[in-house]
């Protein structure tokens, strides 16, 4: 599925191409789990996703985007909401249109969701969409880094939100 956005006067050619390429990730990693869930269970949609009769409910914020019925993409920490049996797990989608990608980039609300779990009330896995449309799912990457599988390539902060200072003697 190919998402077209149009001519915005407000964005450049580069956002557009950049909010483009990460719908058509959206939307892949969407039909990766429909068929996932609904080969094997009866489902039926509704207005934000759809349900599969075993109590599993996956909800997309940026639908209604991609269908051309918002103007705005959504400011959630995350691009899906999977319930199943009571628990929850959010999905990311990176996508990349590149053969030589670069480092996924999260932003800050991503990486707190990511980082701080609810005492096990939900899941967070990234899902990077490339070339191909090869789908490479990652479960729990906060566990990853934690336990040193996983690496961030590279960190920043806001030092303007450190309090107190310490002076220099000369």
């Amino acid at each position: 599925m190919s998402v077209n956005l149009g001519a915005s006067p407000a964005a450049s050619s580069t956002d557009r191409h950049r909010v483009e390429v990460g719908m058509n990730g959206e939307s892949l990693v969407y039909q990766y789990y429909r068929r996932l869930h609904c080969d094997t269970e009866g489902f039926e949609s509704d207005s934000d996703g759809f349900h599969v009769d075993q109590g599993i409910k996956i909800s997309w914020p940026n639908k209604e985007y991609l269908r051309g019925n918002s103007n705005q993409v959504s400011k959630d920490p995350y691009d899906f909401k999977i319930t199943k049996n009571g628990l929850t797990t959010y999905l990311e989608v990176k996508t990349t249109d590149s053969d030589n990608p670069q480092p996924c980039k999260f932003s800050r609300r991503e990486v707190e969701m990511m980082f701080h779990r609810y005492r096990g009330t939900y899941n967070y896995t990234v899902c990077r969409v490339g070339p191909g449309d090869e789908i490479k799912i990652l479960e729990e990457p906060a566990t990853e880094v934690r336990e040193g599988r996983l690496f961030p390539v590279e960190m920043s902060f806001d030092l303007d939100a450190i309090t107190g200072t310490n002076p220099i003697d000369h």
